[in-house]
């Protein structure tokens, strides 16, 4: 046995116009047959013919046959439909062909200005006035806080139990700790990082911990050490809680790509070290300390990172802003290279594009 909702539409399907008032004088089984309607009892055709009578009437100038029932008389027969014009509109809703057409429409669409909003606006008044140049070119920068640095509660004995987690793992791996002490001693040997040998009770500080990022795949550097600024001090207060990030100010990489792609000479570059290539004020190294130790032996000793670091959330803006500094600071000297590093830089990365040659040979070299 099948069991289904619906059998069948309303019948007839349009309205049927009626010439005679035969209705008026036999009794019908559906006094509105030529209506459309539902139906009312669907009849099997075993007992259909038993439920027939005898009697039958041939309506005059017809093509109707009037046969009797136990219901009544059943209409049979031609008639002609009333002609009804119906307008049918039908709708497709295609979400990934929405969202493919939406995404074109991005991709096309003309640029727009970065909207700089109220802690980018902080963070760029904060660099202007706090930045500057030694005399050897270098830039010293200082991050940008949303409070006093005195809020920050103990985080030294914190990052001694770090380090002694850390040394469990070192410890187990002789080639994992050659490449973390010879990473630690390269930022010592760079200048980037210094022994603190006068801590005094009263200095506001800030250690930071820090661990291995390993990546043996790579070719050059296997080991990075970055330093975890989200780490809390005793009353739940992380260097990076009092910190802006000012955001990204770098251009999207789509419309970089697109660029990428039109000019008849393309290449990349990298920038070596770009973080560390940039100096934080003396006033704000004490919130860049670690402590380390080269065997697990020694007593641990104190350092103050003296770069823009792995770690901080204000790094990528302090760096991004400082590029763009460069590039005002240098472009009477150096035009198509301050214009590369406003326009081209993504991260670390700088994709590079010119239309000949002698425009290849003053990139590389401006660049350089």
């Amino acid at each position: 046995m099948l069991v289904v909702k619906k059998i069948t539409d309303f019948i007839p399907q349009k309205a049927l116009e009626i010439n005679s008032d035969f209705y008026k004088f036999v009794e019908l089984a559906d006094s509105k047959f030529n209506v459309p309607g539902k139906i009312d009892l669907l009849l099997g055709a075993n007992i259909f013919y038993e439920l027939l009578k005898p009697e039958r009437i041939k309506i005059k100038d017809s093509q109707l046959l009037l046969v009797n029932s136990v219901f009544g008389y059943i209409v049979t027969g031609n008639l002609d439909s009333i002609n009804e014009t119906k307008v049918h509109c039908g709708l497709i809703r295609d979400e990934d062909l929405n969202k493919n057409l939406e995404n074109f429409w991005k991709l096309e669409e003309i640029e727009k200005p970065i909207v700089k909003n109220k802690e980018r606006l902080i963070c760029e008044e904060h660099y202007t006035n706090t930045h500057f140049r030694t005399k050897e070119g270098k830039y010293v920068v200082s991050m940008p806080l949303k409070k006093e640095p005195s809020c920050l509660g103990n985080s030294k004995d914190i990052a001694l139990k770090r380090l002694g987690s850390l040394w469990n793992r070192l410890a187990r791996d002789d080639n994992y700790l050659n490449l973390y002490r010879e990473f630690l001693r390269d930022y010592e040997r760079l200048g980037h990082m210094k022994e603190v040998t006068n801590e005094t009770e009263s200095d506001i500080t800030y250690y930071a911990t820090h661990h291995g990022i390993y990546r043996p795949e790579k070719s050059t550097t296997k080991l990075r050490v970055v330093f975890n600024c989200s780490s809390l001090t005793d009353n739940g207060i992380s260097l990076n809680d009092i910190q802006y990030n000012g955001g990204v100010i770098q251009e999207d990489l789509y419309a970089q790509m697109l660029r990428f792609r039109t000019y008849t000479y393309a290449f990349t570059a990298d920038i070596k070290m770009m973080y560390r290539t940039i100096l934080i004020n003396p006033k704000q190294r004490n919130l860049q300390r670690i402590v380390w130790c080269e065997s697990e032996h020694e007593s641990p000793k104190i350092y103050e990172l003296s770069t823009v670091t792995y770690g901080p959330v204000s790094t990528p803006y302090l760096a991004q802003r400082t590029l763009t500094q460069l590039s005002m600071d240098e472009e009477a000297n150096f035009p198509i290279a301050a214009s590369v590093l406003r326009n081209n830089l993504y991260m670390d990365g700088c994709p590079l594009w010119c239309c000949n040659v002698r425009e290849r040979r003053q990139l590389f070299s401006d660049n350089n």
